[in-house]
């Protein structure tokens, strides 16, 4: 039958009590389809079976079904439908602007609605066994997909947690790797520092070493000619005259003399240099 855009579905009788006592159980879905977008924007999917209102059973048990269609650019309505856990009967009555159009006996498992070919109307089927299993066929490969969705997304989900847990653990690998690294580089730091210190007390130590290699070389030949002078002023003693004796021996006995300060004063040279190397 046709009915209104805008309508109310009201059921009475055995029906409206199954229903309200739960003893029927009442499933209300919409498939709407959009097949591609003229203009961007938002397109609005509104529910054409938009609420339900029971009755007060101490009166008169009745359930209403408000029916509002609004056309949507973009979008395709396909149908609506209230499916019945089992098959119920009872009355209807169909009202439009506050006035019956239509009313009668109904035999039903389900209610479909679906878009008409006549502008402004609606088409309105008590459907039996046979036309609401495909709609619960219909709901159950939905909900059968809807599922395996969730299971992809909660295995998506947790892959996506395991990653999280996974980067987390390389980042702390990271930060304790780079805090290692940085504690080398102070090492090498100080290392490298050590290295020129023992460069540098190695230089001391081979200026030192020279410094005693000459001063011994020098304590030597100063020995050597002093032990020759020595020997002349013997000889010149032995062979003293009373013209030459005494001038030759002062003057031996002066450079004698002389050859000590200078030993002395290569031996505070020497003494100086090694200092100077030290302080360094």
């Amino acid at each position: 039958m046709l009915i209104d855009y805008e309508s109310i579905i009201i059921i009475d009788g055995k029906a409206a009590h199954d229903i309200m006592s739960g003893q029927v159980k009442t499933d209300i879905c919409q498939k709407s389809s959009a097949r591609g977008f003229k203009d961007i924007g938002f397109v609005r999917n509104n529910a054409v079976i938009q609420c339900i209102s029971p009755s007060n059973a101490e009166i008169d048990e009745k359930i209403k079904f408000s029916v509002v269609y609004k056309p949507a650019v973009s979008l395709d309505f396909d149908f609506a439908a209230v499916v019945f856990s089992d098959i119920t009967e009872g009355s209807f009555e169909i009202r439009s602007q506050n006035q019956t159009v239509c009313e009668g006996n109904c035999r039903m498992s389900g209610i479909i609605i679906s878009l008409s070919d006549t502008e402004g109307k609606l088409e309105l089927e008590f459907t039996e066994k046979d036309e609401t299993d495909k709609i619960i066929n219909l709901i159950n490969e939905i909900s059968d997909s809807n599922k395996k969705e969730e299971s992809e997304l909660l295995s998506l989900e947790n892959l996506l947690e395991d990653e999280k847990k996974r980067r987390e653990s390389l980042v702390f690998k990271k930060q304790d790797i780079s805090g290692k690294i940085s504690q080398l580089r102070l090492e090498t730091e100080k290392m490298t520092e050590d290295i020129a210190k023992i460069s540098d007390l190695e230089a001391r130590r081979d200026i030192l070493k020279r410094n005693l290699e000459e001063n011994s070389h020098n304590r030597e030949k100063m020995n050597n000619l002093r032990n020759q002078l020595e020997c002349y002023s013997s000889v010149f003693e032995f062979y003293k005259n009373e013209t030459g004796y005494s001038t030759v021996k002062e003057k031996i006995d002066e450079i004698i003399s002389d050859m000590s300060v200078i030993e002395n004063h290569i031996a505070e040279f020497a003494r100086k240099r090694s200092e100077e190397a030290e302080e360094e």
